[in-house]
């Protein structure tokens, strides 16, 4: 192939590739319509014998794509980039996230999934510096913040672990209650729940619900939720700070010393407040 009057500076290879000989370069080359390279062209590293094809099947009439000056690297939908010293990106499929330039087992991913198709959500950060609470929305594991879901309860429930501690997780947390009635019971019937941490030495705290609904109508905290009333609703929030590598854990004790048969529902959440 001879461009400009330069003489040869490619060549077609035995195997339908277009190979460019050592030490020749050309400038102010283009392609008037009709001409040029067709459809895709392949690139062919000579040391590993892979071969990539580049395809702009897709390209409309008249578009224009620009190469900025300085090297760099060409963000593909599966590719990891550097955007700076220590930094990268990398997408995938439904997540996207960044990568230590040079640390690459350390990153942080966002992961896409939950939201719709063809749907675009906006996450707007105020104008300020600060640190993002995190909740959890999983089973717990270490480096996993939990949360818990539960409908149908018929009876008091064992240990739940909505945080387990590792050697980072030392901090400040906060833990949201929401219980349901789903099937009244009796008026003696109701139901505590006890959460459990360590801050240093092991602490608990019976919840101190607020409520609407039945016995539960008011807004000064109680210890109870009553389940004599179906519907009727209870919630709390309580912060505490755990020191490293301490689980934080809730129990539930259903009362009912007659002949009532309640259930219910019982939503937890952990935040981490740093």
């Amino acid at each position: 192939m001879s461009i400009g009057g330069t003489g040869v500076v490619a060549r077609v290879t035995g195997s339908g590739l277009i190979a460019a000989d050592s030490g020749l370069s050309c400038s102010g080359f283009s392609a008037g319509a009709g001409t040029g390279i067709e459809d895709l062209f392949q690139l062919y590293a000579t040391g590993s014998g892979n071969v990539a094809t580049i395809d702009f099947t897709g390209i409309n009439n008249a578009d224009a794509y620009t190469l900025p000056a300085g090297g760099g690297d060409i963000v593909t939908t599966l590719a990891t980039v550097s955007l700076g010293t220590n930094i990268s990106h990398k997408m995938s499929t439904s997540q996207g996230g960044f990568l230590d330039g040079s640390i690459t087992t350390k990153g942080l991913r966002f992961d896409l999934t939950g939201i719709s198709s063809s749907t675009v959500r906006t996450a707007r950060w105020f104008d300020q510096s600060g640190a993002v609470v995190q909740v959890g929305r999983t089973t717990s594991a270490s480096g996993v913040l939990g949360t818990i879901a539960l409908t149908g309860q018929t009876a008091s429930l064992g240990t739940q672990t909505l945080l387990t501690g590792n050697t980072t997780s030392a901090g400040l947390y906060r833990v949201s209650f929401y219980v349901k009635t789903t099937t009244a019971g009796d008026a003696a019937d109701n139901l505590t729940a006890t959460l459990a941490w360590n801050d240093g030495g092991a602490q608990t705290e019976v919840v101190g619900f607020l409520g609407g609904g039945g016995t539960n109508s008011n807004v000064t905290p109680y210890t109870a939720h009553a389940l004599d009333t179906n519907n009727a609703f209870s919630h709390a929030s309580v912060v505490v700070r755990t020191a490293a590598s301490q689980n934080i854990t809730f129990t539930t004790t259903l009362t009912s010393p007659g002949a009532g048969t309640p259930a219910y529902s019982i939503d937890a959440r952990i935040e981490a407040l740093g």
